[in-house]
């Protein structure tokens, strides 16, 4: 099972924000990207996003890099001000696919 750790909630007082990339750039094996926070899509160049604590619901890509397959994930969250957290992608054995999304908190 390989891990792509790339999306990070960070909390405060009143706000969570949310900031991704793409680590197949880096040559990492996956990439997980934020595609889309509630009703909003993130553009290209956007890499994060400011969102009230609370339940959100979340948009993510999962890329393979060897098959250059891209699997669609939703995930209903929930974040709490002043946490941070991390979206983490299980890969299916061989690096044949994405079995999982999920948040973390770090």
């Amino acid at each position: 099972m390989i891990a792509a750790r790339n999306a990070v909630l960070v909390g405060s007082a009143l706000l969570a924000g949310l900031s991704c990339g793409d680590l197949s750039v880096n040559g990492a094996p996956l990439a997980v990207i934020l595609r889309k926070v509630d009703r909003r899509e993130l553009g290209f160049s956007e890499s994060s996003a400011e969102v009230l604590p609370g339940k959100h619901s979340l948009l993510v890509d999962c890329r393979i890099r060897e098959t250059s397959s891209t699997s669609r994930h939703s995930l209903d969250v929930e974040v709490e001000a002043g946490r941070r957290y991390r979206l983490v992608a299980d890969s299916a054995k061989g690096l044949r696919g994405c079995v999982d999304v999920r948040i973390e908190a770090s």
